[in-house]
C-alpha cells in the first residue's frame, strides 16, 4: 500500500511491530523526509541508513530486537541531512563511543534524549560539535552532572533547553544566562542544586517566553514569595493562558506557606483580579481562580474577602460570593493554640502555718501577718501562670463535616424514614451541641402550635445574631433548612405563618436572594392551596424589594411559571399570582407582557384588568390614608412634587 503513494514524504506509525520485510518496503521511499516509529518494535534498524534524504527521525521508546545491529550513533551518522532527532528512552547501547558519530551531525537543530544514561563525556561531545542546535531536551537524564555542561556557552543559537531532574548548579545557570541570548524556553524543574544566586541570573534572560522552575527546594526558602506588585501586574495585563498558570501556581503554593513569610497586603492587591477571574469566560482561568481562593482564605480569611466584594456590581457580587462559599469548606483548619502549662511551684516556708488546738487563740496576730504575706506571694505566682490562650479554640470542624458529608463519610441527615441508626446519630449530635432535643426534632414536623411558635422565635433570635455577625449561609445549610420552612408557610395557624414570613425576611440578609427565590418557586408545585398563596406572596415581595433580577433561572421563565397559577381553581391563588405579576409590572412596565409570554385569553384579560385597577388602587389607597388622619389635602401648604409620609405610605403630590 505504501509504495502506491509516490509523493509520500512523511510516515508516522506508533506501536507497530516491524519485521524485516516491512522495513524493506519503507526504505524504498527515497523521498521520505519524516519518519516517526516511536513506541515500535523493529527487527532491522540498519535499513534506515538507506533513507539518505531523511530530515526528521523519531525513535522515542523504540525497541530493537534484531541481532548484530549497529548503534544509533553509527546509524544516524549516515543520515547527514538529519535536522530533528528524538531518541528518548531508546533501547540501545549507552556507551560513549555511540555518541562520537552522533555529535558529527552538523545540520542537527533539535535533539531530544530524555531518560538516557548519558555521561559527561557524551554530552560534552555533543555540545562542542553540534553548535547549531536550537533545541536540546535532556529531561530525566539522572546520570548527568554539572561538569558535563561546562562548555554549554558554545550553544549560541539554542532557544529551548530542558535540564529538568539534572544536578546543574548556579555556575551553569550563569553561563547560560550570559551566552545563550536567544533563549526563549527554559525548563529546570526539580534541579535541587540551584539557589537564589541562580535565580538572579535567570532574570538576565530577557527573551524568555516559557519558564518552568518547579520544586527548586534550595531556592524556595531564600527568595521572596511576592516581589512587589509583580503577580498583581501579571494578573492585570496577562493573557488568559498566563493568568490560568499563575492561579494554578498560587493554588498549589499558598496553602503551604506560613502566614508570616510575606505581608498580607501583597495578597490584598490581588483580590480585585481574583474576583473578576472567578467569573472569567475562560474555563481554565475560572477553574484555577476557584482553587486559588482557598489559599487566599487561609491567609486573609473568608470574612475579609467577602467584605471586599462590596465594591463589585450586584450581579458580580452574587456570583463571587457563591464561588467563595463553595471554596470555604475546603480551607485547611487552623491549629488550636497550645495552652501554657501551669507551674506547680513549691510554697515558701513563710506562707505555712501550723495550727494546734492550744495555740490558735495565742497566735491570731501572727497568723494574720502570715496570711497577708502568703496572699502577696500567691498573687505574684498567679500573674506568672495566666493562661493567655483563647477561651474558645478556633477550628474548622463545621467545614470538615461538610466535606465528609459530600464524600459520604457520615450519615446523610436528609432522610424520609426515621430509622433507628439515624435517630441514635441525631441524639448523639444534639447532645454534643447542647441544644433542646424536643425543639430541634419537632420544629418542622410537630403538630403542636406552641412548639412551632417557640421554634420560630428561637430561629429568629439565631438569625438576628447571624445578621449582626455578617454571616453568609452556605449552600448545604440552606438545602437542609429552607425547603422544610416552605412547608410550614402553608400552615393553617396564622401565628405560625407570620413567624415563617418573618424568618424569610431575615434569611434574605444572610443568603443570596436569587437562590432563595428558587426555593420559594418550588413551593408552587405543592397541592396545598394555602402554601401556594403564601409562596406567591413571598415571590411578589422579593420582586418588589429586590427587582426582577432575582427571578431565576431567568425573569421570563419565572414569570411564565407564576402566570400558570392565574388559571388555578382557587380564587385566592389566582389573586396572589396576579398581584405578584403586578409587582413586576410596576418595575418593568409593559415589558412584563413579553416576559409572561402567551397565556389564554381569559387569563390575559384578568391580568390586564388587574394591572389597570392596580394603578387606580394605588392612588385611592393613598387618598384613604389622608381621610384616616382627617387632614384635608388642600390644607397642607406644599410645593408641587413634594412627598408626604402618612401612615408609612409615600404619596407624591403632583
Amino acid at each position: 500500500i505504501i509504495l502506491k503513494f509516490k509523493k509520500l514524504n512523511t510516515i508516522i506509525l506508533h506501536s507497530w511491530h516491524f519485521e524485516k520485510w516491512m522495513t524493506e518496503y519503507i526504505v524504498k521511499i527515497k523521498k521520505l523526509i519524516k519518519l516517526d516509529i516511536s513506541y515500535c518494535t523493529i527487527e532491522d534498524l540498519n535499513a534506515i541508513t538507506q533513507l539518505i534524504n531523511l530530515e526528521e527521525l523519531h525513535l522515542n521508546s523504540t525497541k530493537v530486537i534484531g541481532e548484530r545491529q549497529k548503534s544509533v550513533g553509527k546509524i544516524v551518522y549516515v543520515l547527514n541531512k538529519l535536522k530533528y532527532l528524538d531518541i528518548s528512552s531508546f533501547s540501545s547501547s549507552y556507551k560513549d563511543d555511540n555518541f562520537k558519530k552522533l555529535a558529527e551531525l552538523n545540520n542537527l537543530k533539535v535533539l531530544i534524549m530524555q531518560v538516557m544514561k548519558l555521561t559527561e563525556y557524551a554530552i560534552r561531545k555533543i555540545i562542542n560539535n553540534c553548535q547549531y542546535l536550537e533545541k536540546l531536551d535532556l529531561q530525566m537524564c539522572y546520570t548527568m552532572k554539572s561538569h558535563g555542561f561546562k562548555d554549554i556557552d558554545n550553544l549560541r543559537k539554542i532557544s529551548q533547553l530542558n535540564l529538568s531532574y539534572i544536578d546543574v548548579d548556579d555556575s551553569i545557570i550563569e553561563k547560560i544566562s550570559n551566552c545563550c541570548i536567544t533563549m526563549k524556553g527554559f525548563i529546570i524543574n526539580d534541579c535541587c542544586l540551584i539557589t537564589n544566586n541562580g535565580l538572579e541570573n535567570i532574570k538576565k534572560m530577557k527573551n524568555i517566553e516559557k519558564l518552568e522552575m518547579q520544586n527548586l527546594t534550595n531556592a524556595n526558602d531564600q527568595v521572596k514569595f511576592f516581589d512587589g506588585e509583580m503577580i498583581s501586574n501579571a494578573l492585570k495585563s496577562g493573557s488568559s493562558a498566563l493568568r490560568a498558570e499563575l492561579w494554578n501556581w498560587l493554588s498549589q503554593k499558598l496553602p503551604g506557606i506560613t502566614v508570616e513569610s510575606f505581608p498580607k497586603e501583597e495578597l490584598v492587591i490581588c483580590l480585585p483580579h481574583l474576583h473578576s477571574n472567578l467569573e472569567d469566560r475562560n474555563s481554565d482561568v475560572c477553574k484555577y481562580a476557584q482553587e486559588a481562593a482557598i489559599g487566599f482564605m487561609t491567609h486573609i480569611s473568608y470574612e475579609f474577602m467577602v467584605g471586599q466584594t462590596k465594591k463589585l456590581k450586584p450581579g458580580s457580587k452574587t456570583v463571587v460570593i457563591a464561588e467563595l462559599d463553595k471554596a470555604r469548606p475546603r480551607v485547611p483548619m487552623k491549629p488550636i493554640p497550645s495552652k501554657k502549662k501551669k507551674k506547680n511551684a513549691p510554697v515558701e516556708d513563710n506562707s505555712k502555718t501550723i495550727k494546734t488546738a492550744g495555740a490558735i487563740k495565742a497566735s491570731k496576730s501572727v497568723v494574720k501577718t502570715k496570711i497577708t504575706i502568703s496572699k502577696a506571694i500567691s498573687s505574684r505566682k498567679k500573674d506568672d501562670n495566666i493562661d493567655t490562650s483563647s477561651l474558645l479554640a478556633v477550628n474548622n470542624l463545621k467545614h470538615q463535616r461538610v466535606i465528609d458529608e459530600q464524600k459520604l463519610n457520615v450519615h446523610e441527615l436528609n432522610f424520609t424514614t426515621p430509622r433507628e441508626d439515624f435517630v441514635e446519630l441525631l441524639k448523639e449530635l444534639i447532645s454534643f451541641a447542647g441544644v433542646n432535643k424536643s425543639l430541634i426534632a419537632n420544629i418542622f414536623f410537630d403538630t403542636n402550635p406552641s412548639v412551632l411558635l417557640k421554634g420560630s422565635d428561637y430561629l429568629q433570635t439565631v438569625l438576628y445574631l447571624l445578621i449582626e455577625d455578617n454571616y453568609h449561609m452556605m449552600e448545604n445549610e440552606a438545602a437542609c433548612f429552607i425547603p422544610y420552612l416552605i412547608l410550614k408557610i402553608g400552615d393553617p395557624k396564622n401565628a405560625v405563618r407570620n413567624g415563617v414570613r418573618a424568618l424569610f425576611k431575615q434569611i434574605a440578609s444572610v443568603y443570596p436572594v436569587s437562590k432563595l427565590f428558587t426555593y420559594v418557586m418550588e413551593g408552587l408545585k405543592s397541592k396545598n392551596a394555602r402554601q401556594r398563596i403564601e409562596c406567591l406572596d413571598q415571590l411578589g415581595s422579593l420582586i418588589e424589594n429586590y427587582g426582577v433580577s432575582v427571578c431565576q433561572p431567568t425573569p421570563s421563565a419565572a414569570l411564565r411559571e407564576i402566570a400558570k397559577q392565574i388559571a388555578d381553581r382557587d380564587n385566592s391563588v389566582r389573586n396572589a399570582a396576579l398581584n405578584c405579576i403586578v409587582q413586576a409590572y410596576y418595575l418593568e412596565g409593559k415589558k412584563v407582557y413579553k416576559l409572561v409570554g402567551n397565556i389564554s385569553e381569559k387569563d390575559s384579560s384578568l391580568l390586564e384588568e388587574r394591572i389597570k385597577r392596580a394603578g387606580k388602587n394605588r392612588l385611592i389607597k393613598s387618598a384613604s390614608n389622608l381621610r384616616i388622619f382627617a387632614v384635608p389635602v388642600t390644607a397642607i401648604a406644599r410645593p408641587v412634587g413634594t412627598i408626604i409620609l402618612l401612615k408609612n405610605q409615600l404619596i407624591k403630590v403632583e
